[in-house]
């Protein structure tokens, strides 16, 4: 286990369910599921999505765009945990406090529980599970090891002072197939050019 740290830099953890299309989503449902956590989430707004299509060249003949759904937000009291639940669609962002992964799984299978209840049998298409952490680098020069456990070697004429960093690794697994990727970066203040 690494050095605790002095400040969490968590932001936000979100968790995304996607389902497959079905034709089960009705607009009664966002109600039902709200009815059945509005003490935990007494907060409720309907999301209504905008989309617009463009085309750039010639005018040509485009279809009219699929009617994208309204999506219920759903809050508890103190803004720590969002829950949005649209058609096909199970969202859970968790913010500050945020205690640990044990609560936050539990959180995710509670709500996908009451999901799958509503709509009944589900294909699970996709899940996203993001932690995003913010860390202020230092004012001035930096190293890049002071964030890092495994970091890039840059040879000389690269090697100047930082302004930020950006990686991405992806990991495949087999079985499920899934891709886990880790993504890290940290952007500092560009300071303005003369």
């Amino acid at each position: 286990m690494g050095e605790l740290l002095t400040k969490q830099p968590l932001v936000e953890a979100l968790c995304e369910l996607k389902f497959s299309p079905s034709d089960k989503w009705g607009t009664d449902l966002p109600e039902l599921f709200y009815t059945q956590v509005k003490d935990e989430f007494p907060e409720c707004t309907t999301l209504t999505p905008v989309s617009f299509q463009f085309a750039v060249g010639e005018a040509i003949d485009m279809p009219e765009p699929a009617k994208a759904l309204p999506r219920q937000q759903l809050r508890n009291k103190d803004n720590s945990v969002v829950v949005q639940i649209g058609a096909d669609l199970l969202v859970e962002n968790h913010l500050q406090p945020y205690t640990n992964w044990e609560n936050f799984r539990d959180l995710i299978l509670r709500m996908g529980s009451k999901y799958v209840e509503l709509i009944g049998e589900v294909k699970l298409e996709r899940v996203g599970l993001r932690y995003i952490n913010h860390i202020s680098p230092p004012e001035g020069r930096f190293d890049i090891e002071q964030f890092l456990s495994v970091f890039p070697i840059l040879p000389s004429p690269l090697n100047l002072d930082l302004a930020g960093f950006s990686q991405v690794y992806e990991f495949q697994y087999v079985q499920p197939k899934a891709i886990l990727k880790h993504q890290t970066g940290v952007v500092h203040n560009i300071p303005k050019l003369s």
